[in-house]
């Protein structure tokens, strides 16, 4: 019965061929788009990716996914700061602005501002030179060079955009990984970021915390969960949650 089966198959050599051909098609078909929907799915925690320092981040509760941070109030930075095992905690700033750009165009970024004195959660590849004390310059910006030619005008380090009516200068160009909203990403630090977007009672999207060395991270977000009633998780554990 194999031999007939076999002679059946391979008999006639033009449908044999045709169907190899159709197998080989289906499959890189199959392949293509389970890689596309993985690459959706990761985009999707793009921030956690684009911060690597942290151990562990904090968040207000109920936190669904990363796009979904509540504010919360800045006295839980000093909460988490004083709880046994953690080594240093910084602010991060998280939210969507309306950047005006020099052609009288408006495109929606991502602000996101870091820690005044660390900078601690700048992107991870900096380009042309530039470095994170860059943002340390007065009204200074790190914006995505992905999408800097495309959404934001070509803009280019030494020009400006306003943000909510405030002055923004690029300072320099990075790379990130990109979000799963499509949203350019902007970096400065807190306190600008907190100034230049609309005011809302808090401001503090999410606490970013470094263990200290052999400290049991899974123990760790246990413990400032049960301390000061927020959620907190490790890198894996809030993108696997986003995801």
């Amino acid at each position: 019965m194999n031999f007939v089966a076999l002679r059946m198959l391979v008999g006639d050599r033009v449908k044999y061929i045709g169907i190899i051909i159709g197998i080989a098609l289906a499959t890189f078909l199959i392949s293509q788009q389970l890689n596309i929907f993985v690459g959706l799915m990761r985009s999707t925690y793009g921030i956690v990716t684009n911060i690597s320092t942290p151990d562990i981040w904090v968040t207000n509760r109920p936190m669904e996914d990363v796009d979904d941070l509540r504010p919360m109030s800045e006295d839980e930075l000093y909460r988490v700061k004083a709880i046994p095992g953690v080594l240093w905690a910084t602010r991060l700033f998280r939210q969507d602005v309306q950047v005006r750009l020099s052609n009288g165009k408006f495109q929606t970024c991502l602000l996101l501002g870091l820690g005044d004195q660390a900078l601690v959660g700048g992107p991870p590849k900096l380009l042309g030179g530039a470095t994170i004390n860059a943002l340390r310059i007065s009204h200074g910006v790190l914006v995505d060079a992905a999408y800097a030619q495309d959404k934001l005008g070509n803009i280019k380090p030494g020009q400006t955009m306003q943000i909510n009516g405030n002055r923004a200068l690029v300072t320099g160009l990075c790379r990130t990984a990109l979000s799963f909203q499509g949203l350019p990403i902007i970096y400065t630090t807190y306190s600008r970021a907190a100034n230049w977007a609309p005011a809302q009672r808090h401001q503090l999207a999410v606490i970013l915390v470094k263990a200290r060395p052999k400290q049991n991270l899974a123990t760790l977000c246990r413990r400032i969960e049960h301390r000061t009633g927020l959620e907190a998780y490790t890198k894996a554990g809030i993108a696997s949650k986003t995801f």
